[in-house]
């Protein structure tokens, strides 16, 4: 699912995030490709893709979504995270850890939860 922003303040402030929780890890990552994974998780080919739907119409952050929206996004973020070498784990602490303006930062128990519902 394609997810759409009014403005890309969202977009850069969770790469940064992620690219600072990757250094964290001991790793790194650059900038533009974290811009890039960010932007496959919100369902676009790369950044330049989400750019340019940017100001067109904003979908409801996640914090504002029914559960099934949540188990739905959670499950393609993570699945996302998963593709680009990242371990379960590793995407479960993201989407914990990591969020900004309602967007991502699931709690332990919600991953929980979605983890159960995305394995049945």
């Amino acid at each position: 699912m394609k997810i759409y922003f009014m403005k890309d303040v969202v977009t850069k402030r969770l790469a940064k995030r992620l690219k600072r929780q990757i250094k964290a890890w001991g790793d790194d990552i650059a900038y533009n490709t974290a811009l890039n994974l960010v932007a496959r998780m919100f369902g676009h080919d790369h950044y330049p893709a989400l750019q340019a739907t940017i100001g067109l119409v904003a979908t409801p952050c996640d914090a504002h979504v029914d559960e099934e929206s949540q188990a739905a996004r959670f499950r393609q973020y993570h699945q996302v995270l998963c593709e680009h070498d990242f371990s379960p784990t590793e995407a479960d602490e993201i989407l914990e850890e990591l969020g900004c303006e309602g967007w991502w930062r699931f709690t332990d128990d919600d991953v929980d939860v979605l983890d159960e519902r995305s394995d049945a």
